[in-house]
């Protein structure tokens, strides 16, 4: 079985950045294909943020984005576009459970209500719907291989950025090109075949290789929050900002 792969590694062996350069657009290999919008995929943010949870400060590739909504609940925002004051914080547990004990009052400036399972819950939720909508995103703008004929082609080329595998494609993972895609550092596991199958219309769907550095670090990001560890047990604790 091919093993879990922590991220997504540039063509020189380095580990990929948590999320895209700031303000880059990610382009098709050779000039085919659109170029995908800062708003599919990075952060129109300064380079510093400060994690609400920990109070250590970070690059925002690093940390995630919390806002309040309509109704006083917490809202991710994975894309770092939303309006109104925002949180920042790692997304690991430590660092959400520091934050609902005061760390998102003060940096949101008003009262908030939530509990570190909740948090943690939205924030999976959030990631998720975003690593859909980004690998969409990518074969609209013809920066992805659907299917294990057309990554075979990329991957012979070195045009492969990233491959998101299903966790159920067994016979997928021992194929030549996703193993040495898994040794170079460039594999990550995402849902089922059926998940990912309806997110391109089809019934099942086991592999998808995307061509964009950007949007490579951007959907490995996504699925690392996608799969933040829930907290022990859910304490709710009420803020007074």
């Amino acid at each position: 079985m091919l093993p879990q792969v922590g991220g997504a590694r540039d063509r020189r062996g380095s580990r990929a950045a948590g999320g895209p350069a700031r303000g880059g657009c990610s382009r098709a290999p050779n000039g085919r294909g659109r170029s995908l919008s800062p708003s599919e995929v990075a952060y129109p943010v300064p380079t510093v943020r400060t994690c609400v949870g920990c109070k250590s400060s970070g690059s925002p590739q690093d940390l995630v984005r919390l806002v309040v909504g309509p109704e006083g609940e917490v809202v991710a925002d994975l894309a770092g576009g939303a309006f109104g004051r925002g949180a920042w914080v790692h997304p690991r547990t430590v660092c959400l459970e520091g934050a609902v004990k005061g760390g998102l009052s003060r940096g949101l400036k008003t009262k908030v209500t939530a509990d570190p399972l909740q948090v943690t819950s939205t924030l999976r939720e959030a990631a998720v719907r975003r690593t859909y909508s980004l690998l969409q995103a990518a074969e609209r703008a013809r920066l992805a291989t659907v299917g294990t004929a057309a990554l075979e082609d990329a991957e012979r080329d070195d045009r492969v950025e990233l491959l998101v595998l299903a966790r159920d494609a067994k016979a997928s993972a021992d194929l030549s090109a996703v193993r040495r895609l898994g040794e170079r550092g460039r594999v990550r596991f995402f849902k089922t075949k059926a998940e990912l199958g309806a997110v391109f219309g089809r019934d099942e769907l086991a592999l998808v290789g995307l061509l964009s550095p950007d949007l490579a670090k951007e959907v490995s990001r996504m699925i690392s929050v996608s799969e933040l560890e829930e907290p022990g047990r859910a304490h709710r604790v009420t803020e007074v900002g």
